[in-house]
């Protein structure tokens, strides 16, 4: 039981993917949900934030497999763990309706924890697939839930995708007070894990948004860093595009397109050889 939570709280929820697989590997599998279930779910999500999308893959077959011969929905325990994999890889069709069978199950089942995560989840997709009214629902949904439980961790972890819904969608109040808000969080301890890196690429959004230009690289390059650090190659690439769209969009030089056009390189030598090949394709639209 302690493996398997640490391995969620750690390697998923914190984005340690490297502590999260030494709790996995520090006990023996026995014949228990938690072996069965739980911890193949998070080395699903696991692997796939260290960007293994084939391992990610084979691995989430194999829990599949094993929920179906139990008579269990194929979305498992931890829906929004296995579906960070099909979103990543642009399965959006697939994740949206996994993600929405298994929401209503958990409201059906007032299953509080397993609502929040999923409606996050889904806040998530909608927000890769530019649906800002139905992202910003499922957003705000977990939130409230959040609250209730007093899930710190949680509520770090969700204002950053909060941040940058507003500024999409103009909304840059909102979205300066959510960065506040999440900064305070993060100022009340010191080691969030990846999530640090989460928060600075919020920065960024904003910074771009509210016309903050002096914030604006040292922001992108420090979520860089905190990728960087915790091997997370998907997210790294995640910077590197967005800081480049701020640059090509915003940018009044030559200067600024040519750096704009090297970080979509960098993106798309990350992107592509994972499996990510819509995100992939955006870098290649760019860079035409």
């Amino acid at each position: 039981m302690s493996r398997a939570c640490a391995a969620r709280v750690l390697g998923v929820a914190l984005k340690y993917p490297r502590t999260g697989l030494g709790w996995v590997e520090r006990g023996t599998d026995y014949v228990t949900t938690y072996s069965l279930f739980d911890t193949p779910a998070h080395l699903v999500a696991i692997q796939t934030l260290q960007g293994k999308f084939d391992e990610a893959s084979r691995m989430l077959e194999e829990l599949q497999s094993r929920l179906r011969q139990s008579g269990q929905p194929t979305f498992g325990l931890w829906p929004d763990e296995m579906a960070l994999l099909w979103i990543r890889k642009g399965e959006w069709d697939y994740a949206e309706a996994q993600l929405s069978e298994a929401f209503d199950l958990a409201v059906t089942s007032e299953n509080r924890l397993v609502e929040a995560s999923t409606a996050n989840r889904l806040g998530d997709m909608y927000l890769a697939r530019r649906k800002d009214t139905d992202a910003e629902r499922y957003f705000l949904h977990s939130l409230d839930l959040i609250k209730s439980s007093g899930s710190i961790v949680g509520k770090l972890a969700l204002l950053p995708h909060l941040c940058e819904l507003y500024c999409r969608t103009g909304q840059l109040t909102k979205a300066n007070e959510a960065l506040i808000q999440a900064q305070n969080i993060a100022g009340e301890a010191k080691d969030w894990g990846a999530l640090e890196g989460d928060l600075w690429l919020a920065e960024g959004f904003v910074s771009v948004a509210m016309g903050r230009w002096e914030n604006v690289d040292a922001a992108f390059q420090r979520s860089v860093q905190v990728y960087q650090q915790f091997f997370l190659p998907w997210d790294e690439a995640r910077a590197y595009y967005e800081w480049a769209i701020a640059l090509m969009e915003n940018g009044t030089d030559g200067l600024h397109t040519n750096y704009a056009m090297d970080l979509l390189r960098r993106a798309l030598s990350l992107w592509e050889p994972m499996g990510a090949s819509h995100y992939a394709e955006q870098c290649r639209r760019r860079l035409a």
